[in-house]
């Protein structure tokens, strides 16, 4: 006999000592807590695409921004971004005014998203 969700649900909630702590496993998104002293927003003035990755080159996420589109980046970690039409992205650090990450059909490779060394080249 088949069990309906509501009988599955049931059944873990009448045994509180079951295990069911989710593990991450290799690749998946990992949720962590948002510091906003070290976020940036890359912005689309135009459509981008945009490609996010780790330094060992695995992509984490890669999509077509279009104008008004708003991707929060956290400051936090070791990550870069890959992008064509580099003149229809502008990226806002804290405190500070958007800035244009290129010339319009400039293609920009692994450009590291760390706020540090975005505020020293623009």
């Amino acid at each position: 006999a088949s069990e309906t969700p509501s009988e599955v649900t049931a059944e873990i909630a009448a045994d509180p000592a079951q295990d069911v702590t989710a593990t991450p496993q290799p690749g998946q998104a990992v949720a962590h807590n948002r510091d906003p002293e070290t976020e940036m927003v890359l912005r689309a003035s135009a459509t981008s695409w945009v490609e996010i990755s780790r330094p060992d080159g695995s992509i984490v996420s890669a999509w077509l921004m279009r104008q008004g589109d708003e991707y929060t980046i956290p400051g936090d970690q070791d990550i870069y971004l890959t992008a064509g039409n580099a003149g229809g992205l502008e990226i806002e650090l804290i405190g500070d005014e958007p800035k244009r990450l290129g010339e319009w059909g400039e293609t920009i490779s692994e450009l590291p998203l760390d706020p540090t060394l975005l505020n020293s080249r623009y």
